[in-house]
């Protein structure tokens, strides 16, 4: 018996609650964040939480670039 992933319903779930969290901790020292400071926040938190769930390999090859 193998098991097999739902990649897309992991990977939505994951860019939703990356999205919850990144709006609210946007807000989380002042009342009326700068519209740039919010997207920064949100993309911030959306790949902390992608980056939770999945390995990606291809950011090792990306850094020996730099």
């Amino acid at each position: 018996m193998s098991l097999k992933p739902k990649t897309y319903r992991i990977l939505s779930e994951a860019v939703e609650n990356g999205v919850k969290y990144g709006y609210h901790r946007s807000y989380k020292h002042t009342d009326d964040p700068d519209p740039e400071q919010v997207k920064d926040t949100i993309i911030n938190c959306v790949m902390n939480e992608i980056f939770e769930w999945f390995d990606i390999d291809d950011l090792q090859d990306d850094s020996d670039v730099v």
